[in-house]
């Protein structure tokens, strides 16, 4: 993806990383974790606590009913508008916290006021999401951590209406990486009130006629000017067939040449799902076999690879 900003690129590279994905950045042993950041419940205060050790992922509900998949094996604590999750080592915690708030850092204050009020972290980076499944609006927070600490702490308010729910991801290095699939399941689960995902089962699509396809151009070309994409080239398929094919923008910013349907554009990883499908049509004709070597079918594979050996021995 070099030269992104630069060259034209194809229009999967218009896609948003997700909030989720925050969990990328430095944390710490689990001794220098435990004793810098601990977390307890103390046994005063409004609300109730529950611990409980899960035996199968369960769906779980927060006291202003927001809903989420709380993993198996991990440990689920609540107190009033807060749940901690923990993960089996015991050196990680992810919460979740209802607040009520006027914007996105009201109510990620409000969270850290009730997951960790000591913790005063500086803000590093604060990064705004596109809405996605019922909630209106996300927004992400990055805190700054120091080498020696090792740990990576984030955060992200989500918005449905008036109601904000903030998870805080507070993990060491080692867990983090461990336990991402369990986090994610987690993140990508979490859902506000009363949401019910929308299907389309049993309708029937609208065709593609010329103001639809008009639509949708244009919201691609909102997307390159987000992502500062200086050309596209795409198609739209209805019913199997090709209702309009071309191209937005340039091939290279500065230069005039549009981007057509006929327009070259590097492959890239793109080539892995073409191969793997153009394979499955093979095994499926009976050519070749999922457990067949490479050199059963291509030969002249198998001799280069004794050519590449032997200059590098």
């Amino acid at each position: 993806m070099r030269g992104l900003r630069k060259h034209s690129t194809a229009v999967g590279v218009l896609d948003c990383a997700r909030l989720e994905d925050l969990w990328h950045a430095s944390q710490s042993s689990r001794s220098l974790f435990s004793s810098r950041f601990p977390f307890r419940l103390g046994r005063s205060g409004a609300g109730s606590r529950q611990r409980s050790l899960l035996s199968a992922d369960s769906g779980r509900t927060t006291a202003a009913g927001a809903t989420f998949t709380a993993p198996a094996g991990w440990t689920i604590v609540t107190k009033g508008p807060l749940v901690v999750l923990d993960p089996p080592e015991g050196d990680s915690h992810l919460a979740i916290v209802d607040a009520e708030a006027k914007d996105a850092e009201a109510a990620v204050a409000a969270a850290w006021a009730a997951y960790k009020p000591d913790v005063k972290r500086p803000l590093r980076l604060a990064t705004p999401g596109a809405p996605r499944n019922g909630w209106e609006e996300r927004k992400s927070f990055e805190y700054e951590t120091s080498p020696n600490e090792r740990v990576v702490v984030v955060a992200g308010a989500w918005r449905a209406g008036k109601a904000w729910v903030v998870f805080i991801l507070d993990a060491t290095e080692p867990t983090a990486e461990k336990r991402g699939a369990p986090i994610g399941l987690v993140l990508q689960s979490l859902r506000p009130k009363g949401y019910s995902r929308e299907s389309f089962a049993g309708k029937k699509a609208h065709p593609l006629n010329a103001a639809r396809i008009a639509t949708l151009k244009a919201f691609v070309e909102d997307g390159m000017k987000q992502y500062a994409v200086p050309g596209v080239g795409l198609s739209f398929l209805d019913g199997g067939k090709v209702v309009w094919e071309g191209g937005l923008g340039v091939k290279e910013l500065g230069k005039p040449d549009k981007v057509d349907a006929d327009t070259l554009f590097i492959a890239a990883s793109n080539t892995k799902a073409l191969t793997t499908l153009l394979l499955a049509e093979l095994a499926d004709e009976k050519k070749l076999g999922w457990n067949q070597p490479v050199t059963g079918s291509i030969p002249r594979s198998g001799s280069a690879t004794r050519r590449r050996r032997s200059r590098c021995s």
